[in-house]
């Protein structure tokens, strides 16, 4: 009986431990214990550009040469465990004597999806690949193929439990005509105080654009993507009002908007050393989680400044995209005389804050087919 009694004793004193620890540390337990909380190192790696459409050997009469394409080459790990490795080719238009088109742009995307797995070595569980055509006619960037199933872009996993998903729908880039922009407004409310930042947008818009499966079956669901993310011609910047993305998990639909800025700083002495970079303070659901900026943050930030202060405590993606870029050799200009880039690295290193992994791969799903808008200058 003592023994019996002493077994019981110590059995109620370690449940009564238990039962202390989970009550008073439960967001902890549970944070520890939630599968699809994101890490802290959402998106990482690099990205490599070689612009040889830009180069004295691509092009002829100020024209790229016919065939010759730039090329992405892609080497990025998201949520910690999924990696996304190969190339996207651009194949731009090209028109004779700037009247008839002679080839018509399109993106090629052969990227290899790979699992990361503690204890194993890389494992490919399978691709990304597809044709993306630019409409010449609306500046449509065409996912699904134009009809053509085996060019539309797409998801294909061969491992565990294989499928293949398409992407689907439209979405329109910077416009070639310029004449039309718009001004538009962006507010938001600072440590108590609504500030506003004024901006010609160049508008990045997508009209139920759909992100395919993949690649895990049943977490990262397919996506359907409105709205924009404007592109501020004057800074570089880009601005997110109204970007909104719906999919399901687990027997529940979720609708997530995305609102906050991607800021461009350039070097001053970027034609030299070629660095400059963007500063991400994307937040989810803000409208859902008001919480104001710490005072010792913005008492001293000009009202444009308090624009792209960083929020704590709102689900959030920040971090830099870092680029080096090289000008040897380019033959092609911008809009300003100054020679473009021929090849850039860019080097990721973007933050998750209380996001999930589905949050940060639609994310990463929708950046990767704006591969070109977002980094053609």
């Amino acid at each position: 009986m003592t023994h019996v009694s002493r077994m019981s004793r110590s059995m109620f004193l370690a449940a009564t431990s238990l039962f202390v620890m989970l009550t008073l540390c439960p967001m902890q337990a549970i944070a520890q214990d939630d599968p699809n909380k994101a890490p802290a190192d959402a998106i990482k790696g690099e990205m490599n550009m070689t612009f040889n459409t830009r180069t004295d050997a691509g092009t002829d009469d100020g024209e790229p040469k016919k065939g010759i394409k730039d090329v992405y080459a892609t080497n990025l790990t998201i949520n910690g465990n999924r990696q996304i490795q190969g190339n996207i080719s651009r194949q731009p238009r090209i028109k004779q004597m700037k009247i008839r088109t002679i080839q018509q742009p399109q993106y090629d995307f052969d990227l290899n999806w790979i699992a990361l797995i503690k204890g194993q070595g890389p494992k490919t569980v399978g691709k990304w690949i597809g044709v993306m055509p630019v409409d010449e006619k609306s500046g449509a960037y065409v996912l699904d193929g134009a009809g053509d199933s085996s060019r539309a872009l797409r998801i294909s996993v061969d491992v565990g439990q294989a499928f293949t998903d398409q992407f689907g729908g439209r979405f329109y880039g910077k416009p070639e005509d310029k004449s039309k922009l718009t001004w538009e407004s962006f507010k938001r409310t600072v440590n108590g105080k609504e500030v506003e930042y004024k901006y010609q947008a160049d508008p990045m818009r997508f009209d139920g654009t759909i992100l395919a499966e993949g690649p895990d079956k049943g977490r990262y669901t397919r996506c359907t993507v409105t709205g924009s993310l404007d592109y501020d011609r004057a800074t570089g910047n880009y601005i997110s009002k109204n970007l909104r993305m719906a999919y399901s998990f687990d027997g529940k639909d979720y609708n997530d908007t995305v609102t906050g800025t991607i800021k461009w700083v350039e070097d001053p002495q970027r034609q030299s050393n070629g660095k400059g970079r963007y500063e991400f303070n994307l937040r989810w659901n803000e409208d859902k989680m008001t919480k104001p900026v710490p005072e010792d943050k913005v008492a001293n930030l000009k009202d444009e400044d308090a624009i792209f202060a960083v929020t704590p405590g709102i689900p959030s993606l920040t971090g830099t995209i870092e680029y080096v870029d090289t000008f040897a050799g380019s033959a092609a200009k911008d809009p300003d005389g100054k020679p473009l880039p021929t090849n850039s690295k860019a080097t990721y290193n973007l933050h998750a804050e209380g996001l999930t992994k589905q949050q940060v791969m639609n994310f990463a799903k929708l950046w990767m087919i704006a591969v070109g808008p977002t980094n053609d200058e």
